[in-house]
């Protein structure tokens, strides 16, 4: 008995001793003078790491995105609301198909912002920079990405 309450003790004596000081793990920890990144200036840097950018055309594609942040906050205000709307509806069993309809109405505006700042970045572009994106536009549209099966050719064989 006493050396099963030895063994827990020294377990736990050893889990306390592996966090490092302040409780915190470092992935966890919040620097104080990070500066917060945006959608648009990761999508920026995903890009360019990709794409190979050049200065001229990450500061066009920064501008691109940036002309249509208020419209996309605002949008995105509505559409959490409108969510909640839909919950409500579906809880209470009445008017489910308009608040649907309100909820796509909003997610199809969004998709139209999004494929108009796609058309315009994908304009931006170099030929060999438009043939290394292929047909997997997902990646200017602030989704998506690239990967295997996502640069335009065949899927990966499995």
């Amino acid at each position: 008995m006493k050396a099963r309450i030895l063994i827990a003790t020294l377990t736990m004596a050893t889990a306390l001793m592996a966090q490092p000081p302040g409780g915190r793990f470092r992935r966890n920890a919040v620097d104080p003078n990070a500066t917060p990144v945006t959608p648009a200036a990761r999508l920026v840097r995903m890009l360019t790491r990709f794409l190979d950018l050049s200065a001229a055309q990450q500061t066009q594609i920064a501008n691109i995105l940036a002309a249509d942040t208020t419209n996309l906050d605002t949008l995105q205000a509505t559409l959490k609301t409108e969510r909640a709307n839909l919950i409500t509806a579906i809880k209470g069993n009445s008017g489910v198909s308009s608040a649907s309809a309100a909820l796509s109405s909003t997610r199809a505006q969004i998709e139209a912002i999004r494929a108009a700042e796609a058309a315009a970045i994908y304009q931006t572009l170099t030929a060999d920079q438009k043939t290394k994106l292929g047909d997997g536009l997902g990646a200017l549209m602030g989704g998506g990405g690239f990967g295997p099966g996502r640069r335009g050719g065949p899927p990966p064989k499995q």
